[in-house]
């Protein structure tokens, strides 16, 4: 789904050459990105590092969208409060 969203992006920055796009992401490959958007110029902006802790199943999960609501629910009544990120492993579940 990723890659359509970025042909229509380049679709419409081909189409209006008044449009500015920006794009975000921590993990985004940013010269790629760059090189695809016609050379358009990369701006780096300092973020802060937390401690981040990464669990992952032992075993593979056969439903992994009902093990990630059953593991989030059990970080959410066990840990003190704070924040947390679920990443699932394919954006088509998000659909």
């Amino acid at each position: 789904m990723c890659h359509v969203l970025l042909l229509i992006m380049l679709q419409a920055v081909k189409k209006r050459p008044d449009l500015k796009l920006i794009v975000t992401s921590a993990t985004l490959d940013a010269v790629k990105f760059s090189q695809y958007f016609f050379e358009a110029p990369i701006f780096t902006i300092p973020g802060r590092a937390y401690p981040v802790e990464i669990l992952y199943t032992k075993e593979a999960e056969t439903d992994y969208l009902d093990a990630s609501l059953i593991t989030v629910m059990q970080i959410h009544l066990t840990e003190p409060p704070g924040n947390w990120c679920c990443i699932l492993r394919d954006a088509a579940i998000l659909w």
